[in-house]
């Protein structure tokens, strides 16, 4: 979802306006649901992030898929230390513990720099948010810090200055590593692709002890010919500079499993236009890549950001904009 700022980048993002209220209102935490689907046909946590509180939305998707949900997901941001350290809008959703949760955590309120958190200006806050975590049931929490870095949409944007965005990085890990009762795990996670700032990813990897999953945020979206076939936009996606062919060996080579913490179809009108809309093969294959790849867990955006729609379920039913989608969707992802 594109900042309104930004001319297009080359694959997404979230608005200003939408960093600021999703990232500090939702998360979505649940466990002994009243339903007992089947287990999922995917042999990692497969989940979900509907952007509710509760465990409604995420019971009815998963009743919907006819498969358990097997992680969920929020978004911890804010334009200040405050917002960010306390967790802010995430604790009234801990209704009951016993599902791994993600978090994307941002790294930088309003006024803050990479520069000054490099040097541990920041780590207080840090310690502070680690505290709330454990007090909130997020111990074991896998922690997306500073998501989508590769691009400039985010104020914590590596482009300019990745040294110091991997030595920031390595501060917030060793802070979070030494609050009491915390198990934290830590994903790495660009967005897919080099993005409108053709930012090479790799300059901003913290080094192998300060990270525990690859991912990258994965939306099936195309800005070639419209006429394209969906193999063709696949092969993009995969094949391209920084694509998921590049993730899959990169993770390999640092001996990291690969998570995937937001993914998602993306309407016809999606990212100005350009996504690629009711296309089952891009389900199906991202299923495959991601077994082939012995991924620990993906969790779909099943949201509606304006223009952009990914929601593959509305409640209990199947979104038409996604039929053939969905149907791809529930017979690899749901009931065996």
């Amino acid at each position: 979802m594109t900042p309104p700022t930004q001319t297009r980048p080359r694959h997404r993002r979230w608005a200003a306006k939408t960093a600021v209220g999703f990232l500090t209102a939702t998360l979505v935490v649940l466990a002994g649901l009243a339903f007992s689907p089947a287990e999922a046909r995917a042999s990692w946590q497969s989940g979900v992030y509907t952007g509710e509180c509760g465990k409604t939305a995420v019971g009815a998707f998963s009743s919907w898929r006819g498969a358990t949900v097997g992680r969920t997901s929020g978004y911890v941001g804010g334009t200040t230390w405050d917002q960010i350290s306390t967790l802010a809008g995430v604790g009234r959703c801990l209704g009951v513990d016993g599902i791994p949760v993600n978090l994307s955590v941002a790294m930088l309120p309003n006024g803050a720099t990479l520069k000054a958190g490099a040097a541990g200006d920041y780590n207080t806050y840090w310690t502070a948010f680690g505290e709330n975590a454990v007090s909130q049931g997020l111990s074991h929490a896998t922690l997306r810090l500073g998501w989508e870095f590769n691009g400039a949409w985010f104020r914590w944007s590596a482009a300019k200055d990745p040294r110091s965005w991997k030595l920031y990085w390595r501060q917030i890990v060793n802070t979070l590593r030494a609050v009491p009762g915390q198990h934290f795990t830590f994903e790495w996670s660009p967005g897919l692709g080099t993005n409108s700032t053709q930012f090479a990813a790799t300059e901003a990897w913290p080094g192998v002890k300060y990270v525990s999953y690859v991912g990258a945020s994965v939306y099936d979206v195309w800005y070639g010919a419209s006429s394209a076939s969906p193999s063709v936009r696949w092969s993009k996606l995969y094949n391209e500079p920084y694509g998921l062919k590049w993730l899959a060996k990169f993770a390999k080579s640092k001996s990291k499993h690969i998570g995937i913490s937001e993914w998602g179809l993306a309407s016809a009108g999606s990212f100005g236009g350009h996504g690629s809309g009711d296309d089952a093969y891009f389900i199906t294959h991202f299923y495959a890549w991601l077994k082939n790849n012995h991924a620990s867990y993906d969790i779909y955006f099943n949201r509606q950001h304006g223009a952009n729609d990914h929601r593959l379920a509305i409640g209990g039913s199947t979104n038409s904009t996604f039929s053939k989608a969905g149907a791809a969707y529930r017979k690899t992802f749901g009931t065996p």
